[in-house]
């Protein structure tokens, strides 16, 4: 069905130079602060839960969501959108896309959460295999939900340490934490060789399994949400963006192990409230916000349900008394190799704020969204990025960047 895009005025201003990526930029002597206030283009059927976002050489976009359980190749300039695939356990099927990352020869990546493994979409838009790598090295419930894809196909996931089934061949039940540290792994999908290449603190997370008998449920949810831990990304040239949060500053690592260290940055501690808390607690109570995995099953099948049985009501403990200087999930790098580092931001504060830096780690600029959005992905010259309405549903924005 064809449907009549939505085409807003440019937002004002342009935000990043001309160049070649990947291509170390030299800071200005100020940095800029840009406001994106208007997209250029809007889809204008919403969504329920955009998980991933990935646009194509043509400027089509492929679009999961998690919760329709849906992969959709996205037209903006004609305003039209077609399902890619269908749901189930099949060769070319998935149950749950969690994710959209580019491969070489404009094929996409997207993790299928709901059979614990991967498809691959061709540039037509048509699912060309799906496959599961070796699990070896980080277990099904890190490897598989990579953060981040190269230009040569590397993924790159982060290992915390949960083993599911265990070393002896049998599932673990009751619940634990994970460790307060992780190793970010490289996976080569050609060869099946993992190697480290980075080490990140993080914030503990409770892990819950249970059943038998060929299947086994696993729930896992963060200790605290304003418990401070690093965070990182995957550029296209391989290297890895290390947000530190003590002291708050970047590190660039290199494939040939370069380390490249920014300057500190100082930033002014955001108390946590009770209204923090209870948006907190909203958010965590609400069913769609969270994800049980089982794993095995009637045929060894895997499934993940966005929408778990009703359960007792989500707390937490160890409030911290001032919020880390950035958010859970806060790295994304461009195109131009620049990195993006979401802040924390008060309760009731619905704009977010992007720190932008430079490939020595020097802060060059920030940037503002409107009002209830989040940033969900880059193409070759713009951010996409979600707006959220009154009633929970979300509309896929494209602002031009330069």
């Amino acid at each position: 069905m064809r449907r009549t895009p939505v085409l807003l005025a440019a937002a004002a201003g342009a935000l990043l130079a001309p160049g070649a990526a990947l291509v170390a930029q030299r800071a200005p002597s100020a940095p800029f602060t840009l406001t994106l206030s208007r997209p250029d283009a809007e889809y204008e059927e919403p969504f329920s839960s955009i998980a991933g976002v990935r646009e194509l050489r043509d400027g089509r976009l492929v679009v999961a969501d998690r919760i329709e359980k849906s992969i959709q190749l996205v037209d903006l300039a004609a305003g039209t959108a077609t399902r890619i695939g269908a749901e189930g356990g099949g060769p070319n099927e998935y149950r749950m896309p969690f994710s959209a990352f580019a491969l070489p020869g404009d094929s996409t990546l997207v993790f299928d959460a709901g059979n614990l493994r991967y498809v691959v979409i061709a540039p037509s838009g048509t699912i060309a295999r799906t496959f599961t790598p070796a699990q070896d090295a980080g277990g099904p419930m890190s490897l598989l939900n990579a953060r981040g894809v190269d230009a040569e196909g590397n993924l790159y996931f982060l290992d915390r340490g949960l083993r599911t089934p265990s070393a002896d061949g049998r599932a673990f039940s009751g619940s634990f934490q994970t460790p307060d540290s992780g190793t970010v792994m490289r996976y080569d999908l050609k060869s099946g060789r993992t190697e480290p290449v980075a080490r990140v603190a993080l914030a503990k997370m409770n892990v819950t399994a249970s059943g038998g008998g060929g299947e086994q449920r696993v729930m896992v949810r963060s200790s605290n949400p304003f418990t401070a831990q690093d965070d990182w990304t995957a550029g296209l040239d391989g290297r890895i963006a290390v947000v530190r949060h003590d002291p708050y500053r970047v590190e660039w690592l290199a494939p040939n192990g370069q380390r490249v260290v920014g300057p500190t940055l100082s930033y002014t501690p955001i108390p946590v409230t009770e209204k923090d808390r209870e948006e907190v607690r909203t958010r965590a109570n609400n069913p769609a916000n969270r994800v049980m995995i089982a794993i095995g099953g009637p045929g060894g099948a895997t499934n993940a349900a966005p929408r778990p049985p009703a359960s007792a009501p989500a707390d937490f403990s160890d409030w911290p008394e001032v919020k880390p200087p950035f958010a859970a999930n806060a790295a994304s790098v461009a195109p131009d190799g620049r990195l993006w580092v979401l802040r924390s931001r008060a309760a009731g504060d619905q704009v977010p704020s992007y720190d932008v830096f430079d490939s020595y780690g020097k802060q060059v600029g920030t940037v503002k969204l409107p009002a209830n959005t989040r940033l969900i992905g880059f193409g070759r010259n713009s951010a996409y990025v979600i707006r959220t309405d009154d009633d929970d549903l979300q509309y896929l924005q494209r602002f031009k960047l330069f």
